[in-house]
This record gives C-alpha cells, sequence and structure tokens, in this order.
C-alpha cells in the first residue's frame, strides 16, 4: 500500500492547498487538507475492494466530503462522481482536486435525487443520518439501503463505513449480511455487500420491526 499512497501523493505535488488552509484556519473539517494523513486512509478503501489493476468502473460516493476518495478512484482509471450537501471547504477542496462532486442531499425516506446506476457505491463514515433530529433509527436506514440497492448494477458492490453511533440492531444486521473480501476488514464498522449479501441484510431489518 505504501507504493500507491507514494504515488497519489506524487500526482498531486503540483495542487497547492495552503490558500485553502490559510482560508478555513480554525474550521473543523479544515483537517481534510492533511493529505499525508488521508491518502492513505482512502488507499486502503481501493485496496479492500481491489481496485487497483481492475478494469474501469463507475462509482458513486454517498457524502463525498473534500473528494480526496474520488481523486484516487480516479487516479486508478475509475470513473466517480460524488453527492453531498452544499459546504464551500468542501466545494474549494473538490474544485482544486479536480474531482466531480454534485449538490443532492440524503433525506431520510427520500430516494437519491439523482441519477444513475453504479458498480460501486461507497458511503463512508456518513453524516447524513444525525446531523438532523431525529436520528435515523432502523427503518431509515432500511429504506437508504434498499435505494442504494437498486442504484448497483448487476455485479455491484456497496462499500459501508459506519460512524460510531448507530443503532445496534442495524450493526448486527450488517455484521451477519456482509460480504467478506479476500481478507477480513480491519475495522469492525466497515462493511463490503454484493446484491445478494445486500439482500439478505434488508430482510434481517424487516424481520426487526
Amino acid at each position: 500500500m505504501k507504493g500507491e499512497t507514494a504515488a497519489i501523493k506524487a500526482s498531486l505535488a503540483n495542487v497547492d492547498l495552503q490558500p485553502l488552509v490559510q482560508r478555513y484556519a480554525g474550521v473543523f473539517y479544515a483537517k481534510y487538507f492533511d493529505l499525508d494523513r488521508w491518502i492513505p486512509y482512502n488507499v486502503r478503501i481501493l485496496r479492500e475492494l481491489n481496485l487497483f489493476d481492475a478494469k474501469p468502473i463507475t462509482a458513486l460516493d454517498i457524502g463525498c466530503g473534500g473528494g480526496l476518495l474520488l481523486y484516487c478512484l480516479q487516479y486508478y482509471g475509475h470513473q466517480a462522481v460524488g453527492i453531498d450537501i452544499p459546504d464551500p471547504l468542501f466545494s474549494d477542496l473538490a474544485a482544486a482536486l479536480g474531482v466531480n462532486r454534485r449538490i443532492s442531499p440524503v433525506e431520510p425516506l427520500q430516494p437519491l435525487s439523482f441519477p444513475g446506476r453504479f458498480d460501486l457505491i461507497t458511503v463512508v463514515s456518513p453524516g447524513f443520518d444525525c446531523v438532523r433530529s431525529p436520528v435515523w433509527g432502523i427503518r431509515q436506514w432500511r429504506y437508504f439501503l434498499g435505494d442504494v440497492s437498486g442504484r448497483l448494477t448487476g455485479g455491484g458492490r456497496l462499500y459501508l463505513r459506519l460512524n460510531h453511533a448507530r443503532p445496534p440492531a442495524l450493526h448486527d444486521a450488517l455484521s451477519r449480511g456482509f460480504a467478506p473480501p479476500s481478507k477480513h476488514l480491519e475495522d469492525k464498522r466497515e462493511f463490503i455487500f454484493d446484491h445478494e449479501s445486500l439482500r439478505h441484510v434488508l430482510d434481517d431489518l424487516r424481520s426487526d420491526q
């Protein structure tokens, strides 16, 4: 993984984030300007998904933030687009990285407004389920995952990494249903699903109601 991380860092050598660092000094999300920290984090996701030498795929990153995962996907030849809420810091970072970041908020119990089907959908440490009251429960997560399932291509996969505070029943259902890659995932809040395993999760969540 060190070689892949070094290659992506080298490809960003001419991207000057210092003006953004100064503009957003003191803003919490300015931590994402620290590429030395976050490039390895995103490279590991590509490693888990075996995307370094894979044929090109289409990818949708839900809650893409500033788009560093999109950049890593593009670096390896994949076609990637991200959706998120309006945010000037993330928009400026995405523009500096040259990635395709669209404004398309995730709403509870509503289908995604962004069209298309994708070989890969990623949801990395989302905040859309807890930024407003009430926080999402099983019903909202089941709807969201069902909508995502319908947006995957036939051989498509979902990569999901939860934040800390989630309904226990959700984590239990995800743990029983996930499709492990070639090696065990390092983070117990991290899951990869294909169509079949995601269907098992949805069935499990329905039985919980």
